[in-house]
C-alpha cells in the first residue's frame, strides 16, 4: 500500500514495525518479518538519511525510531497508521515483536507470579500519566488516586478513583487481574461495563524476573492494545498502549 510512495515493500513493512513497536533494533525486524539483515540495514539507513527515522546507540547496538523533529512527522505517522489499519487482523499481529523469554521452569514462573500477585494485593495508591495523540493534536494528562483491591480466588479487582491534576476532573477505573496458573500468565480486563461484561485487554507473560509483556496484541474493533508491566520493590508500573485509526495513546499507571 505504501510501496508506491516509498518504492519498496520492505520499507513499508519496516514502517509498520516501527509504528507498532515504537523503537527497534535491526535484528528484531529481521527476526519478526523474516527479512535478510543487509536489506533491513539498507532500508533503515535510507529512512534515516531522509530524516523519517532517527537512531541512537544503546549498549552495543543501534536502536531506531520515528523522527519527531521531521517537519511532516504527524502527516507521515497518520499515513502509516491509515495503511496499517487496512491490514487484516492476522497481518497486524505479525508486526508485534515478542521478546524472547528466558527459559524458566514452571516452578520459577509460579514463584515470580506469586510474588507479583502478593505485591498487587497491597496496592493502595495510583499515579497516572496519559499521553494521547488524535490527528495532529497531543493531550497529556496526569492523575492521582486511591485503589481499593478486592481478592476472589485467583483474581484481583482494582477499584480506582481520583482526580486529573490539571482539570481536577474525576477519574474512575476498574481493572480485573486473573492469574492463570495453568498457562503461567496474568490476564487483564477492564470492567467499564461491570463485572459481568469484562473487556479483555491482553495476557501478560513473564519476560524476566521483573517484567511481563503482552503475549500478543489484542485487536478490539479497529483498536490494537499492547501492554507491559514492571514490578519493583516499592511500586508496580503498568503501561497500556492503544493504536486506533485516529489515535495513539499511552497510559502509564504507577501503583504503590
Amino acid at each position: 500500500m505504501l510501496k508506491a510512495i516509498f518504492g519498496s515493500k520492505s520499507l513499508e513493512r519496516i514502517l509498520f514495525f516501527l509504528l507498532v513497536n515504537e523503537e527497534c533494533y535491526a535484528y528484531q525486524i529481521q527476526k519478526t518479518l523474516g527479512l535478510a539483515i543487509t536489506p533491513v540495514q539498507k532500508a533503515l539507513a535510507k529512512l534515516e538519511k531522509e530524516n523519517i527515522i532517527a537512531s541512537k546507540v544503546r549498549g552495543k547496538a543501534r536502536i531506531h525510531f520515528f523522527n519527531k523533529l521531521h517537519p511532516l512527522f504527524h502527516e507521515l505517522q497518520q499515513l502509516v497508521k491509515k495503511a496499517y489499519h487496512q491490514l487484516s487482523s492476522e497481518e497486524k499481529r505479525t508486526y508485534y515483536y515478542l521478546y524472547t523469554t528466558h527459559q524458566q521452569s514452571k516452578k520459577n514462573t509460579d514463584l515470580l507470579l506469586e510474588k507479583l500477585y502478593q505485591q498487587m494485593k497491597q496496592v493502595s495508591l495510583v499515579s497516572l500519566i496519559a499521553k494521547a495523540k488524535h490527528r495532529q493534536e497531543s493531550q497529556d494528562r496526569k492523575g492521582k488516586g486511591t485503589v481499593l483491591v478486592t481478592a476472589e480466588e485467583n483474581r484481583l479487582i482494582f477499584y480506582e478513583q481520583g482526580t486529573w491534576v490539571e482539570s481536577e476532573g474525576k477519574y474512575n477505573n476498574h481493572f480485573r487481574w486473573t492469574w492463570d496458573k495453568a498457562r503461567g500468565m496474568l490476564k487483564l480486563e477492564h470492567l467499564r461495563y461491570g463485572n459481568n461484561f469484562p473487556v479483555f485487554l491482553f495476557d501478560l507473560i513473564p519476560q524476566n524476573a521483573k517484567t511481563l509483556r503482552s503475549q500478543h496484541p489484542h485487536l478490539c474493533g479497529n483498536d490494537t492494545y499492547f501492554g507491559q508491566l514492571e514490578f519493583h520493590q516499592l511500586f508496580i508500573h503498568l503501561r497500556i498502549r492503544t493504536i486506533g485509526p485516529q489515535k495513539d495513546e499511552n497510559i502509564e499507571y504507577i501503583y504503590t
